[in-house]
């Protein structure tokens, strides 16, 4: 196992967030389009340009991949002083929007073909919310540590 890919994204986070239009033609044909919301899909780009710097010249990893995430949101000016220096030492963490899933979703998209080869590639993750006085994505990617979990005990001895 090498060592972990550290991709650092300045600024607020942007959740995985998809929208949804609806067109009719003249000849009564109907259907829908997905596209990517716009701060998000701007977001996506930052930390893709991120990702690829990260990386170099290295091909993106296609193996079992261990994927930690620390967002770190902006503190609030609406706490009052005390409650800003306890998110500042980690002791208030924020309980809001956007949720974990599609802040995973995101980091895992924006680093799918630069980093790692696909995100399906990921067999164990870790997100964490944080307040900070300078908001940022973290994301750390390294090679998944592989064990028997069925007979530990005959893995040792074969």
């Amino acid at each position: 196992m090498g060592n972990p890919i550290l991709v650092v994204v300045a600024g607020e986070a942007r959740p995985f967030r998809k929208k949804v239009a609806s067109w009719t033609a003249r000849d009564g044909r109907f259907g829908t389009h997905a596209y990517d919301d716009k701060q998000y899909s701007s977001w996506k780009d930052q930390a893709r340009y991120a990702a690829a710097k990260a990386m170099g010249e290295r091909p993106p990893l296609a193996c079992a991949i261990d994927f930690k995430v620390k967002v770190f949101f902006q503190i609030p000016e609406s706490l009052s002083n005390r409650k800003k220096e306890l998110a500042r030492r980690g002791l208030l963490r924020p309980t809001v929007t956007p949720d974990y899933d599609n802040l995973a979703k995101a980091c895992a998209d924006s680093l799918t073909g630069i980093v790692i080869r696909d995100d399906k590639f990921i067999v164990q993750a870790t997100i964490e919310k944080w307040y900070a006085d300078r908001p940022r994505v973290e994301m750390e990617v390294r090679e998944a540590e592989l064990r028997d979990l069925v007979e530990p005990s005959l893995a040792l001895e074969g």
